[in-house]
């Protein structure tokens, strides 16, 4: 599983949609009409790590995945947008085990 989970690592770090990052949490204490907020992390975000890897580890288990493409004809460069990283549109076959 610790090897799942740095894949996963990768693949996010590898395509970073949004190269100038959004804001997930607070850089101080904050006092917004009247609320309290304090420094923390994002609170969804161990829900999202943990349906993420649920997902990964599921496909993996049940599907073997192959290309459509050759390997060599593969181009991993994003697509650079105004606003993003854009992955390109492959298709992949699931072929189950």
């Amino acid at each position: 599983m610790p090897f799942t989970d740095a894949v996963i690592h990768e693949m996010q770090r590898f395509i970073d949609l949004i190269p100038m990052g959004v804001a997930r949490k607070t850089t101080r204490d904050v006092e917004f009409r009247g609320y309290y907020i304090p420094k923390r992390n994002c609170m969804g975000e161990a829900l999202a790590r943990m349906e993420i890897f649920l997902l990964v580890v599921t496909i993996l288990q049940n599907f073997a995945l192959e290309p459509e493409l050759p390997r060599e004809d593969l181009d991993l460069r994003p697509d650079v947008s105004g606003i993003g990283n854009l992955p390109k549109p492959y298709k992949m076959a699931f072929i189950p085990r």
